[in-house]
């Protein structure tokens, strides 16, 4: 069973290559195909033709190599590319997520209150945590900006310092809960 393992840039472009020469539209199957080749000593070989063209593209930069041929449809490479393209991207979102739910603060202090408007408290933020929305897309407040945040109770006041315990949200003199919109981590 053919099988290699390469650069995903270098093989792009060799597949470009081989497809340049090939007519989309030929009645033959055979002419809509790319051809890749693993030979015996590991070099891989990609070509496509009309007939009228041909293009070849060698490399011997390939490991894990077992020779053999194989010829893919290039409407199946279509496809297999905007899947691997969409595949990549959803693996760049997922790494993000990652690197972010690492800083999200679990306990410590995130500031200080600014300003009480009733059950609604604005809150500077200390200078190690910001603000991202819920789909960390979006930096909401860099460290010394304001927040809003809302109280369950009334007990805020100009000054107080704004806390995560437990993973719960609160005032570190009462321990009164506060709830926001937003996630809250480390710069």
């Amino acid at each position: 069973m053919m099988k290699f393992t390469m650069n995903a840039k270098e093989l792009k472009t060799m597949m470009e290559k081989g497809i340049s020469a090939i007519n989309k539209k030929a009645a033959l199957s055979t002419l809509t195909k790319l051809y890749f080749q693993v030979e015996a000593d590991g070099t891989v070989k990609i070509w496509g033709t009309d007939m009228e063209h041909y293009a070849e593209v060698r490399t011997d930069n390939a490991w894990n190599t077992s020779p053999g041929v194989l010829g893919i449809d290039v409407d199946d490479i279509k496809v297999l590319t905007k899947f691997r393209q969409e595949l990549t991207e959803q693996l760049v979102q997922q790494s993000i997520e990652i690197e972010m739910a690492s800083k999200i603060i679990e306990k410590g202090s995130i500031g200080r209150v600014v300003n009480v408007d009733g059950n609604m408290i604005f809150v500077q933020l200390n200078e190690k945590t910001q603000a991202m929305d819920t789909n960390w897309k979006k930096q909401l407040a860099a460290p010394g900006q304001n927040v809003l945040m809302f109280s369950e109770g009334l007990s805020a006041a100009i000054g107080d310092e704004v806390v995560i315990e437990n993973g719960n949200l609160c005032l570190k003199k009462d321990k009164s809960s506060l709830k926001c919109d937003i996630i809250l981590c480390s710069l």
